[in-house]
This record gives C-alpha cells, structure tokens and sequence, in this order.
C-alpha cells in the first residue's frame, strides 16, 4: 500500500497522547521511539484511533480524555463452553474443527423470549486447559484419550452495556480493566449451556461438561469504551464516529459499538471502518 499511496508507516515507535491547541482541540499525536526515547509530536488535519476498545481509551483518557463516558461501557462476551465426550473418535484433535454454527437461540426460546446469542463449534483444547477446565489432575495418556473423543460448543451471550464496566487510567498510565458480568448476562448463559449440552447429547455426546464463564481478564471480543450515539450525554462518539466536541478525530474500532450483539464483531467492526473512511475521505 505504501507504495502505491503517499504513505508513511512508522515502526518501532509507541503513541503516548494527544496534544492540544489553545482552545483544547486535539492539534496533534505525541510518539515515543522504543529504542532511543526519542519523542516527535506529528500533526494532521485529521487523526484516526484504532487501537481497540482498550488502548483507544486509554489513549484519550492520558490525552485529558474527553467526556465522562470515556473508557465506560466496556463489554466482551460472555461466552460458555460445552465440550461433548462421544462414545468414538470425533477427529476434532487431529483436524480445525469449526464447521457447525447455528442461531436457532438467538433471540430466545418460546418458553424463554430472552436474546442469547449464536453458537458455534470450536477447536478442542489441549491437554493442558482440558485438565485447567476439570480443575483436577489427569494421566497425560487420558486427556489425550478425551480429546480424540470431544467436541466443544461456544455461545456468544450479548452482555449488557454497565458505566461500572470500564477501561480506566492506571497510575503507571497504563489500562485498567474493571469488569463483571451481571446477574441478566450470567442467567443466559446458563440457559444457553444447558440448549447446548441439550444438542452435544442428541448428537451422541454420553458426557458433557460445562466450563465456568470466561474469567475477568477475558479479553476477546472487547468493545463498547468510546460508544456513539446522537448526543454527548451519552455518547463519546458522535453517528460518524467522530469524537464530540472535537472536528479532526475519529474512532474505528470496536470501542464505537454501542452494544456487544450477539455474534462476533470483527465484520462490524471492518464495514464501519469503511463507512467512516468514506467520511475523512470527503473531508480531506
């Protein structure tokens, strides 16, 4: 790309802030080089974040942040796992498996009108986060012996946007992360382990077993810190992903998602990516 555009990529160097100008609009980009310390402020007419829903915010908050709603919101799926023990070799330990993927609970059950999420196969573990997952210890000989036998399933449970979920500024001026699934989001993925265990066993599964929820540190899937919407009362981004208050910055992450849907975000993410690219095109 770089050869074919007036494009410049700087390696080995780290984003430290945002500086301002006089009337506290973002005038340009603070970089440290790693290996000397070196640091240059670089300037634009228009600045793009895209440092994921963690460093993003992180970003603005060492920059002065911008808002109250900055770094809130913070969201990553709340996703439980099922592995299926079968009477005969599944072939998952010798091959990728994710083949299987359904919506059938996306947005509920007729006995239970509650949105879940989808579900999909996933790659069987190794013989190390199986035992992490027993929470006991095991011959090595056997937890190979289960992993020719399994078959796993993941849910995607869209967990509710909380302002006590966020992404704040450590003392060091590194991320802090600030997270806890609540009451809502942890009863459906209960109710979706239990649809899934439900299918494993129509398949053939003798066994299944149930993984605790993803623990705090979690961080697949995370979004939601720098949320748009149409007013800054609640909202750090406006509908262009632009930031409130500020003309030359724009989000493209997926801090922008508002809430965390039910599915992946990553083809979200890349078609509002292009949207706002659309945007600063026009602009500049």
């Amino acid at each position: 790309v770089a050869d074919q555009a007036p494009l410049q990529v700087l390696t080995n160097v780290e984003v430290e802030d945002l500086t301002r100008d006089g009337r506290g609009q973002f005038d340009g980009v603070r970089l440290r080089e790693r290996s000397t310390g070196t640091r240059r402020v670089y300037r634009a007419r228009r600045y793009v974040l895209a440092a994921g829903a963690i460093h993003s915010p992180t970003l603005l908050l060492r920059s002065g942040g911008d808002g109250p709603w900055v770094g809130r919101n913070y969201m990553y799926h709340l996703s439980p796992v099922v592995a299926g023990l079968f009477a005969r070799p599944t072939g998952a330990d010798a091959t990728f498996v994710k083949q299987v993927g359904f919506a059938d609970y996306y947005f509920g059950t007729r006995d239970y009108a509650h949105k879940m999420g989808i579900i999909q196969s996933l790659p069987v573990p190794g013989p190390l986060m199986i035992a992490k997952a027993l929470q006991r210890r095991f011959p090595v000989r056997l937890l190979h012996l289960l992993r020719r036998s399994m078959l796993p399933l993941a849910g995607t449970v869209e967990d509710l946007p909380d302002p006590a979920n966020q992404v704040a500024l450590g003392r060091d001026g590194r991320p802090e992360l600030r997270h806890a699934f609540g009451p809502y989001d942890r009863e459906r993925g209960r109710r979706l382990s239990r649809f899934m265990s439900q299918i494993l066993k129509a398949a053939g599964a003798l066994w299944c077993l149930t993984t605790p929820f993803p623990p705090e540190e979690h961080v697949g899937h995370q979004c939601g810190t720098l949320r748009f919407g149409r007013s800054a009362a609640h909202a750090v981004l406006d509908p262009e992903c632009r930031l409130f208050g500020q003309e030359n910055v724009f989000v493209v992450d997926g801090s922008f998602l508002p809430t965390s849907l039910g599915v992946g975000p990553a083809l979200t993410i890349m078609a509002n990516a292009l949207r706002v690219a659309e945007v600063v095109t026009r602009e500049i």
